[in-house]
């Protein structure tokens, strides 16, 4: 063989080789470092940057990511406590393996103790993002023992409580709705809601009627229709579908310069979408609708709905 044809073509094959290697660069820092560093930006008030330098940790080293911040989710510093909580909350949400997961939750349930309010609340929204098997048995005590603190420590975490459907707290729950203890009109709206998810009829049909007499318009499918999907019930879902059969024109289009009155009916499919099962639209991971021409995807619904209206099913594995 002609050596210069040998050369070239080793060269090629190590060019090749090389394409497929992970590029290392010198300015990589371990984990702990960069954690470390960040912290101390932090707390000096000269970090911005959230979590995008700690992206490819997040995808690879989801279990290293939570163990090095869990270390200051007890940090005197509220925006040191903040981004370490936030850090574990992503982290754990990326992660596939259930035991990752579930740590990640046991940390954010502890956090539902912060001193902060506005902590706390920030917390229990990440927690809305786990699936069911990601809560332990140790998980759930823990936010059953909320429910004896001053309830702005479970106004936040209450609902969670029902996504579990953590039966067992229901005659707790009516008991704080019957004795009027809960005077926050929120948090009572909340703990019907969470009945409600745990399957109670009274509790179905006490919300379902309280949406319906409400009326129809943006601020009510923007505030309520999430409450009705949240509580994954067939009562809840039948009024939803009768609203995405009609043509009564009560909301306004998105557009600010020209906001005409439209039906409500195109809302209430980004409602539906994440919670029925075999849904006619495609969605991504998350649930959020992949729709190009909402005429067309109204009209497909409609279709849709009117040959399952008996047999559909609702997904209750999420929040």
């Amino acid at each position: 063989m002609n050596f210069n044809h040998l050369y070239k073509s080793l060269l090629i094959l190590i060019f090749l080789t090389l394409l497929n290697l992970p590029v290392f660069s010198q300015n990589v820092k371990p984990l702990n470092t960069l954690v470390k560093e960040t912290m101390e930006l932090r707390r000096q008030g000269k970090y911005w940057s959230g979590l995008s330098p700690f992206r490819n940790y997040i995808k690879d080293s989801a279990q290293a990511m939570i163990i090095e911040f869990k270390r200051y989710t007890a940090d005197s510093l509220e925006n040191i406590r903040s981004l370490a909580f936030d850090a574990i909350a992503v982290s754990g949400q990326k992660a596939k393996d259930l035991q990752i997961r579930q740590l990640a939750v046991d940390i954010l349930v502890n956090g539902c103790t912060d001193k902060e309010a506005a902590m706390r609340k920030n917390i229990a929204s990440q927690l809305e993002h786990f699936l069911k098997p990601d809560f332990t048995d140790s998980s759930k005590l823990k936010l059953v023992s909320l429910l004896k603190l001053e309830s702005s420590y479970f106004q936040n975490t209450v609902k969670l409580i029902g996504y579990l459907e953590m039966d067992t707290q229901a005659p707790i729950l009516k008991n704080m709705l019957d004795s009027g203890i809960i005077k926050n009109r929120t948090l009572q709206w909340d703990i019907h809601l969470c009945l409600a998810r745990m399957g109670d009829k009274t509790e179905i049909n006490y919300c379902v009627d309280m949406v319906r007499k409400t009326g129809l318009n943006d601020k009510v499918i923007y505030n309520l229709f999430p409450d009705l999907a949240y509580t994954r019930s067939k009562e809840a879902v039948d009024y939803m579908i009768e609203v995405l059969n009609s043509d009564l024109k009560d909301c306004f289009s998105t557009n600010p310069d020209n906001p005409v009155q439209i039906s409500c009916a195109y809302r209430v499919i980004e409602f539906l979408a994440p919670i029925i099962m075999d849904f006619p639209l495609k969605t991504d991971k998350d649930g959020e609708l992949e729709v190009d021409d909402y005429e067309k995807a109204l009209t497909a619904c409609r279709k849709w709905f009117k040959k399952h209206l008996g047999n559909y099913e609702i997904d209750r594995e999420r929040f």
